[in-house]
């Protein structure tokens, strides 16, 4: 995730996701959590709001493994795109018809 220093007026430091959460302020720590609802592993800051959708949109390789995991494969799913990567179309191919013998000229994966 992307961060962001803000050295203050008193010399402190606020540090905070570059989206705006808060992580550090005048020394004081707030700390991040993580749940699984769902099935799904969630993100929330020091007072339990979800923040899994904020931080995807930060940047940063956790904002990436987010948007990946939330966005991207969704849509690969739902455009059939998991039947084409075998390379036949979706299709079973021959050599797995066939008991998995070599007589179809595509490469079974």
């Amino acid at each position: 995730m992307g961060i962001h220093q803000i050295k203050t007026e008193d010399n402190s430091l606020t540090i905070t996701t570059s989206s705006g959460v808060l992580l550090v302020s005048k020394g004081q720590t707030f700390s991040l959590s993580t749940s699984v609802s769902g099935g799904v592993t969630r993100i929330s800051d020091d007072q339990g709001n979800d923040i899994t959708v904020i931080l995807a949109g930060g940047g940063g390789q956790l904002g990436g493994i987010l948007t990946v995991r939330d966005q991207d494969i969704p849509q690969l799913q739902s455009s059939g795109y998991a039947g084409l990567r075998s390379g036949h179309g979706g299709e079973q191919p021959e050599c797995a018809r066939l008991g998995r013998e070599r007589r179809c000229r595509r490469p079974c994966i």
